[in-house]
């Protein structure tokens, strides 16, 4: 029963990170179109996006090797690295105001 409890919570979580994700690039489309020639020369906005693209490559390779059914070393690198470049994503893109 736990294990079903698990798995439903895990597919609900997911199903609420899609939706999300979703919104977040329908917001931030808007955003970008709002001033897009000053954005793409905006260093930081760069930095960004380029971050973003890092850890995306870095999520389907995490999700490739199955690292949710075998957390081994190389699962808990994935996973440190995918803090950081969220991190990174956050702070370059509270830069994009200030470059």
């Amino acid at each position: 029963a736990l294990l079903r409890a698990w798995k439903h919570a895990y597919v609900l979580g997911a199903a609420i990170g899609v939706t999300a994700f979703a919104a977040i690039v329908v917001s931030g489309s808007l955003l970008f179109l709002s001033d897009a020639a000053g954005y793409v020369g905006n260093r930081a906005f760069v930095v960004k996006l380029g971050l973003i693209t890092v850890a995306a490559v870095n999520m389907l390779v995490f999700h490739a090797r199955g690292s949710l059914a075998r957390p081994d070393a190389i699962a808990k690198l994935q996973a440190a690295l995918s803090l950081l470049l969220w991190l990174g994503v956050i702070s370059a893109g509270r830069m994009i105001a200030y470059v």
